[in-house]
């Protein structure tokens, strides 16, 4: 199945670089945070792009160790020798480097609410329980590689003697292989970080396992990552016994750690917000916890909700986009953006569980202002691969969509779409129907990503169950005067329901229980729609033919 995009730009490496220098100067925290993430992003694509012994890694390593400790003494108020600080980092003027490279978005930087502060405290914690005098600290490229400049300054500061390195595993995601950069190996502790760990755990384990291979013993290797997982899940059984072996020291997950303010808020993480919102449990929409976004409700008035929606520009156009829905009246109002958080008026309401013609009529002026608003570029070619391989997992056999499925999607204007068109995520208050959830759906790290429009009023299709899509179209057409979509709309159709089976076929494999039960209740009616979508499109292509011969 395939739910993830691959999330990545090419960036002019010169302008990021003298960008970073810009917010290290500032010396604020968030500025300096902004400039680690960007800095450990920086060096994951200079490092991706050069061979596992070139000097200049170890200089960029150098670097990273500088900005980790300045993150640390910024975090802890403590006095920065600015100008020398400045003089470590304008060094990277002279350092080779590629014209361009690709970034790569730090997940849990960008959706998961991962602050980098938390991993102050976890390094503090492990040195605090084993006084090493020397450490060797891994970082597991692409995130890793600033958790680790965070690890490594933070132990510095402690008088450690540190020497770090950043390595990129490879091979199949169930089954990962690390090659290591010459490393010391003696009486150091061996401190290995990222954020994670997903499914398998072999992203770790394979670091592990490579520093047993040169003699390091099990128990000076300790993992960090950014929760505590329970060995027994993974799929992975090289994984299940290499987290056996060694200690794990994750962060604190409460975002107290970095100041966030949200002592005595409601905390609606990881799909407990569904006990606010429904009053039973046979309501609940299925969930994936660890996909949530960090989300939290004051408990006095006026009613503010935050949720997490990444640091740095990220969390800007999340801001900006909410205030254009909100000016649109689609939202409720945002009212400021802070530690990565975006703060909102609180709307009460209730869910939508169904369809009706104002709710309609909204969704389609919502959808209107979307592809008018926001505009983007998107190749279709990866949507059609996505779908090729979800369908043909649902089929059990090879399929690959026709030409003529394919080929009217080539002129369409992508769009950053709203991505989230489920009923659970529009809810009904006294003044009329808001949408929940519309910042930045369209531009994580699972499909659709920028995309057609044609793949939210798919999914209007789909999730409210509407028995004529005709009709849908025509009313979206005499918004937008975009005649075609009724051409693009099947393949969009079979996309979005091939995409949320591999969802939901993925994700029952992860929860608990009563999740997975919902879960499978979803896949079997997405299953279900590919059936459909495909029955539909074979009658329409036979019609198609009969008309083409009886013309002939």
């Amino acid at each position: 199945m395939i739910v993830y995009r691959d999330h990545h730009r090419t960036v002019p490496t010169r302008e990021l670089l003298a960008g970073i220098v810009r917010k290290i100067a500032l010396s604020d925290h968030d500025s300096i945070r902004e400039g680690l993430i960007e800095f450990g992003q920086l060096e994951c694509g200079i490092a991706d792009a050069l061979l596992p012994d070139d000097e200049r890694l170890a200089d960029l390593r150098r670097i990273a160790l500088r900005l980790g400790r300045l993150f640390y003494r910024s975090f802890k108020r403590r006095p920065s020798r600015a100008r020398e600080e400045q003089a470590q980092f304008n060094r990277l003027s002279y350092v080779k480097i590629p014209e361009t490279i690709e970034l790569r978005t730090p997940e849990g930087y960008a959706f998961y609410g991962l602050y980098p502060e938390s991993y102050i405290a976890a390094t503090e914690t492990f040195f605090s329980e084993v006084h090493c005098a020397d450490a060797v600290v891994i970082g597991i490229r692409s995130i890793g590689t600033s958790l680790s400049a965070v690890i490594a300054g933070t132990l510095a500061e402690a008088g450690v003697n540190v020497e770090c390195y950043t390595v990129r595993p490879h091979g199949h995601p169930f089954d990962r292989a690390c090659d290591l950069p010459p490393i010391r190996t003696g009486a150091a502790a061996y401190l290995v970080g990222d954020e994670g760990p997903g499914l398998s755990g072999s992203s770790f384990a394979s670091v592990a396992r490579a520093l047993a291979d040169v003699g390091v013993p099990d128990s000076n290797i300790f993992l960090f990552p950014s929760w505590a997982p329970d060995p027994d899940q993974f799929v992975s059984d090289t994984a299940r016994d290499r987290w056996r072996r060694h200690r794990a020291f994750p962060p604190p997950s409460d975002p107290q750690v970095a100041g966030c303010g949200f002592e005595g808020w409601h905390d609606l993480s990881a799909a407990t917000w569904r006990k606010v919102l429904f009053c039973t449990e046979s309501e609940y929409p299925a969930i994936q916890p660890q996909h949530e976004r960090r989300k939290f409700l004051s408990r006095t008035a006026p009613r503010i909700f935050a949720k997490f929606a990444g640091f740095g520009a990220r969390g800007r156009a999340a801001f900006e986009r909410l205030q254009c829905l909100h000016d649109a009246g689609f939202v409720p109002a945002p009212l400021d953006l802070a530690h990565g958080f975006l703060f909102s008026r609180f709307a009460p309401g209730a869910p939508v569980s169904r369809s009706s013609p104002d709710l309609i009529c909204v969704m389609l002026r919502y959808l209107a202002h979307i592809a008018r608003e926001f505009p983007a570029s998107a190749d279709p070619h990866d949507l059609i691969h996505m779908t090729s391989t979800n369908v043909s997992e649902a089929l059990g056999c090879a399929w690959t969509p026709e030409r003529d499925l394919t080929e009217p999607l080539g002129g369409a204007r992508a769009c950053l779409l709203d991505a989230r068109m489920l009923p659970h995520e529009w809810i009904e208050t006294a003044r009329g129907f808001l949408k929940t959830d519309a910042a930045d759906h369209a531009d994580d790290h699972f499909f659709p990503g920028p995309r057609d429009i044609a793949w939210d009023l798919a999914a209007i299709a789909v999730e409210f169950s509407l028995p004529d899509s005709a009709e849908l179209l025509d009313r979206f057409v005499s918004l937008t005067g975009d005649r075609d979509v009724h051409a693009r709309f099947p393949f969009y159709l079979l996309a979005y329901s091939a995409f949320r089976f591999g969802y939901c076929e993925l994700a029952k494999s992860s929860v608990d229980a009563a999740e997975q039960r919902r879960f499978a209740r979803a896949a079997r009616r997405y299953r279900a729609l590919i059936d459909q979508c495909l029955r539909r499109y074979t009658r329409a292509r036979a019609r198609a033919n009969r008309v083409q011969v009886f013309g002939g």
